[in-house]
């Protein structure tokens, strides 16, 4: 996808029971390790320019994310609506000091309209 200038890594694993070892791991390539930060089965590192979104195969978070790309993936105009709302709310929201937060926040309409049409039951 294209917008913001910041790397989105999806790291899937089979459970969180060598969490501390990717802490560590991470840490020493100075990613700031944030826990689930307010989204359940997810555990999240960042450092400029990367986030790292580590969730285990299988569990919600992990299938709505994966139901939503495959969606943008099938529906070309689904995924040029979405990067072009992408570069719109980056330009909104650069330079604000909660503009991540508002960009993340203002898609979420465009995202749940998505994964409905993709099926997705809450």
């Amino acid at each position: 996808m294209t917008a913001k200038p910041i790397i989105d890594i999806q790291v899937v694993v089979i459970n969180f029971n060598n969490l501390r070892s990717c802490v560590t791991g991470l840490r020493s390539l100075r990613y700031a390790y944030k826990g689930e930060c307010n989204i359940a089965g997810r555990e999240y590192f960042k450092k400029p320019g990367y986030h790292i979104h580590m969730m285990q195969i299988n569990n919600a978070e992990y299938t709505r994310k994966k139901l939503f790309v495959q969606y943008l993936r099938d529906n070309e105009d689904a995924h040029i609506e979405y990067v072009n709302l992408k570069r719109q709310l980056a330009n909104k929201w650069a330079g604000h000091r909660e503009g991540q937060y508002k960009y993340t926040s203002d898609k979420t309409d465009f995202i749940m309209g998505i994964l409905r049409k993709a099926g997705w039951q809450q």
